[in-house]
């Protein structure tokens, strides 16, 4: 979370509704250890605002995927008994969706994690019988790279699938960008990135 979008995000959780009454904000802090300094330090500014406002009522109105065990939140966990959701040990970031890490924002976004669930279960067994669109676009990939192709442009028509954009090259970027190499995951949004 940059500084400038922070500093919007604790402007408005602070600005009283109309009625003057404050706004009802509910904070996941989501972090395996809680040391990473950019989410420690946005955590504990949310906190104070939080704190401020709704006094001993915020521990209820904030909410902790973390490890099981160990690290700095964990320890804040027990000093202020915050609600707790663990993200299991064995499961790295990017595979992280469908975990607590995932599922929470998206129930609270209001879509249906058991549709989601469904899907996920249907194309895993899909794949898992037959891999060969998987496959197939692996080695048309590392054939163009060979070929000293190096960018991958994901596009979308719809405004509303193009964050899922930004993921895919997020996730395609931090998985294959070690040490230089790697194909280049680029993000178009048709038909405004035609011209």
């Amino acid at each position: 979370m940059g500084g400038k979008y922070l500093e919007e995000l604790l402007n408005y959780i602070k600005t009283p509704k109309s009625d003057g009454t404050p706004k009802s904000v509910y904070v996941n802090v989501i972090s395996k250890s809680g040391s990473t300094l950019e989410t420690a330090l946005s955590f504990r500014m949310i906190r104070e605002v939080l704190d401020n406002l709704y006094g001993e009522g915020a521990t209820n109105r904030i909410v902790c995927t973390t490890s099981k065990e160990g690290g700095v939140l964990n320890g804040l966990i027990d000093e202020k008994g915050y609600k707790k959701f663990i993200i299991p040990n064995n499961v790295g970031g990017r595979f992280s969706v469908l975990t607590p890490v995932g599922l929470i924002p998206i129930a609270v976004a209001g879509i249906d994690i058991k549709t989601l669930f469904y899907g996920a279960v249907s194309a895993f067994n899909k794949y898992e019988k037959d891999a060969s669109d998987i496959l197939e676009y692996a080695a048309v990939r590392r054939t163009l790279h060979e070929k000293g192709i190096t960018v991958d442009v994901f596009s979308c028509f719809e405004p509303e699938l193009q964050s899922f954009g930004g993921w895919i090259q997020q996730l395609m970027g931090e998985s294959e960008g070690k040490e230089g190499k790697g194909i280049f995951p680029a993000v178009a949004s048709f038909s405004t990135d035609l011209h």
